[in-house]
């Protein structure tokens, strides 16, 4: 042993993957350790207070505020002294032994026990003490994310500091860097032109997130004005339709992460043109739009001989079934079965309709609510995870549950929910679930509503087992929690989760569900003991 930790390689690995703390404790040991723990200790930085405990202490002061709202925790303000400018060798420590180390510079303040903040003159004087050399700070760095509106306004900050540091995000920012994620919370043309600045010198950027607050537009200047040509995953917030024509002509384009709320044609930028040398390379999409329409417009825009692995959308209102049935016949026609492995489509991500909905009492005539019928899907054999979560639910009878193993042999994740209570009784039961389950060697993730009010006292033979460990049960009905508590413990015996139950006066029968997963959770951490 003592003979390995004498090989460079060796230590490097081992101080990789170990802990600051670890890293520190290994620092002390001996002299060979010094430099490969400290290269783990500063790889990872999210607070300006290890550059700051480097600076000396004449050249600083700190301005303690409340934060509003906060009886614990106090902002640290550090402002430029009042008697000396920064300079060059009040840097030299940190730049000489500690910057070149960072690789991911990730500030979050309000995470931080020191809620540490850096005015715009003590920026500024970082600026003018480094000749405001791009990457001074941070030359190495490969992955960098800058303070979001919530870091700033959590301590009573307005979007005018963000206006005011933008400019000096530059000194982070070296040639090395890939990976860049900004946050935008309204029109600030100086944030704007500072981000412009970066992708002008960094055309190499890879992953490029540009996140913005509710009904705040991606600023178009920043897709139209560069190229892109090495962006490889693109993160953005609300865009225009003539952006969008930009985004789908990126060569290296693998990974789309796209927020929506208008239309994406229109008469001045109708569908016609849009080039079809389109997403070449686009393999997983993920898009969060305010309606189901604008995924069937974003559909269109994708080509038949797309090599797609993964197509995920994500509806805040709900997808009536009409819609969401031209949604999945569109999956059918336009996605590829022999590379798609993911896909979804979730209506109310954030639960504002179907639980205000479960909050209410029963009224006396309900709606019958259309199911989607998803056998079109079937021809896609090589899904992994398949998740169909709309108002009116999916389909599904014990022909279909027979079907499913057939079909996509390697499913995961199946989660296949109404996002609104229906009242209406499942068509599947407890020994269609075990079935599914048992005849599905690798589902893990097992969403769907079924009647657990028949499950016998007596117990049931099933040949076979299962590795589900997450159930999901919104709307099914149960009756009984020891005999569903008992059936699921024999059954699955790998379960450890089990969410919620949902439906109109569904207090009853959430609190039945509830108590089946606090059992099975008792059973599980006891197996610890």
């Amino acid at each position: 042993m003592d003979q390995c930790l004498q090989i460079p390689d060796i230590v490097d690995s081992i101080c990789a993957h170990t802990t600051q703390k670890t890293a520190f404790s290994m620092a002390l040991t001996c002299h060979s350790f010094l430099e490969p723990s400290l290269n783990r200790i500063w790889r990872d930085i999210d607070s300006f207070a290890p550059l700051l405990a480097c600076l000396p202490p004449n050249a600083f002061q700190v301005e303690y505020r409340a934060i509003p709202g906060s009886t614990r925790s106090l902002l640290s303000l550090y402002q430029l002294s009042a008697n000396r400018a920064l300079t060059p060798a009040d840097l030299r420590r940190y730049r000489d032994r500690y910057a070149h180390r960072i690789r991911t510079f990730l500030p979050t303040p309000s995470r931080n026990p020191q809620c540490i903040f850096i005015s715009a003159k003590l920026f500024q004087a970082l600026s003018l003490a480094t000749d405001n050399e791009a990457g001074a700070l941070s030359p190495r760095l490969v992955e960098f994310s800058w303070l979001s509106p919530f870091d700033y306004s959590w301590v009573g900050f307005g979007p005018e500091y963000a206006e005011e540091v933008s400019p000096f995000i530059s000194l982070f920012l070296g040639k090395s860097v890939t990976s860049i994620t900004f946050h935008i919370s309204g029109p600030s043309p100086l944030q704007t032109a500072s981000i412009q600045s970066v992708a002008r010198r960094l055309p190499e950027i890879k992953t490029f997130t540009c996140r913005a607050e509710e009904n705040v537009r991606f600023p178009r200047e920043l897709i139209l004005a560069h190229s892109w040509d090495r962006l490889e995953e693109l993160d953005i917030g609300d865009i225009s339709a003539s952006e969008i024509g930009h985004i789908v002509s990126l060569p290296q384009l693998a990974t789309l992460s796209l927020h929506l709320s208008g239309p994406i044609f229109t008469p001045q930028h109708p569908e016609e043109a849009l080039t079809s040398e389109r997403f070449l390379n686009l393999r997983d999409v993920l898009i969060t739009v305010a309606n189901v329409e604008l995924v069937i417009e974003f559909l269109k825009l994708i080509p038949a001989n797309n090599g797609l692995c993964a197509f995920k959308s994500e509806v805040f209102n709900y997808a009536p079934a009409a819609l969401a049935q031209i949604v999945v016949d569109i999956f059918a026609a336009k996605l590829n079965p022999s590379t798609l492995e993911v896909l979804t489509l979730n209506d109310d991500i954030h639960g504002v309709h179907g639980d205000a909905a479960a909050e209410d009492d029963e009224p006396t005539e309900i709606d019958f609510y259309e199911t989607v019928d998803i056998t079109s899907l079937y021809s896609f054999n090589k899904l992994i995870k398949l998740s169909i979560c709309v108002q009116g639910g999916v389909h599904i009878n014990p022909k279909e549950i027979a079907q499913i193993p057939g079909v996509w042999p390697d499913i995961r994740l199946l989660s296949l929910l109404s996002t609104f209570p229906t009242g209406q009784t499942p068509c599947i039961d407890h020994m269609d679930l075990l079935h599914l389950a048992r005849a599905c060697p690798s589902l893990s993730y097992l969403g769907l509503c079924f009647d657990a009010t028949h499950i016998p006292s007596s117990s049931i033979l099933v040949e076979g087992t299962n590795i589900v460990g997450t159930l999901q049960v919104d709307g099914s009905p149960i009756s009984s929690v020891l005999r569903t508590t008992a059936f699921l413990q024999t059954h699955f015996p790998m379960l450890r989760h089990i969410y919620g139950s949902q439906g109109y006066n569904s207090h009853t029968s959430k609190r039945r569900w509830d108590l089946v997963r606090k059992a099975i959770f008792s059973s599980f951490a006891s197996s610890f003991l």
